[in-house]
């Protein structure tokens, strides 16, 4: 019979891998804020911090069809 490892010791183990995933989640979104010149976690929701991105996101989809399209209009390469 396997010696079972106690409770108290169980969720020590739980608390420290908890612990570890918080960081690692504060850690990115962290890198996300940065990468998109937000104020950082404390300054912007995550609501906020989404809508944004979908903004940037739809400005570079926006600006990607015109350049296309200006290139395609031009008959050019576009290098």
């Amino acid at each position: 019979m396997k010696d079972q490892v106690p409770a108290e010791v169980r969720l020590l183990m739980a608390e420290a891998d908890l612990a570890g995933e918080r960081a690692m989640h504060r850690s990115l979104w962290g890198e996300l804020h940065e990468l998109m010149g937000t104020c950082g976690p404390i300054g912007t929701s995550t609501a906020e911090l989404i809508i944004d991105i979908r903004m940037t996101l739809t400005r570079l989809r926006n600006r990607i069809a015109e350049l296309e399209g200006t290139v395609a209009d031009d008959g050019t390469s576009g290098v």
